[in-house]
């Protein structure tokens, strides 16, 4: 009786391991589209096995992935390029490179500085081009020239 219950249970946990397995494609596809990488064997192999006995479901699944700080952090980097892509669309009427927008980004993330890089992206040559085109096509021009001359003339006395 006993080589029975160990060899059923033998069975059981080669099961379990065989749909695991099944399940690791699922793992893999959650984790690389919450966290953009791949969980660690260990954790794809809790993860899967606790999907497939049904101690945890998708939806635990996900949420526990989504409180990770990683996931946070990179929900955020995605809310970040997205806002430095428009500020550069509005100020330089162009989309940044790749390069722009990784350096803004992880500016913008890891100093909170939007005012600095905003600072930075309005002293661009094509921005200050836009902005002074902008204020012609308004019809700006006579108050452009004002605010030209009376800065001109404060520089002046000093």
């Amino acid at each position: 009786m006993r080589n029975l219950l160990l060899t059923r249970t033998y069975n059981t946990l080669l099961l379990r391991d065989a749909l695991a397995q099944r399940a690791l494609p699922l793992v893999d596809a959650v984790a690389e589209a919450i966290l953009a990488r791949r969980l660690d064997d260990p954790a794809r192999q809790e993860y899967a096995t606790a999907l497939i006995s049904g101690m945890m479901t998708l939806s635990e699944f996900i949420e526990r992935l989504m409180r990770q700080h990683e996931a946070r952090k990179r929900f955020d980097q995605d809310i970040i390029r997205e806002f430095v892509q428009g500020a550069y669309a509005a100020t330089v009427k162009r989309p940044p490179s790749e390069t722009e927008l990784r350096r803004a980004a992880e500016r913008v993330s890891e100093t909170g500085a939007v005012e600095g890089f905003l600072n930075d992206l309005y002293s661009l040559p094509q921005a200050k081009h836009n902005l002074f085109v902008s204020a012609l096509g308004d019809g700006g021009v006579a108050d452009l020239i004002l605010i030209h001359l009376k800065n001109q003339s404060q520089r002046e006395e000093k």
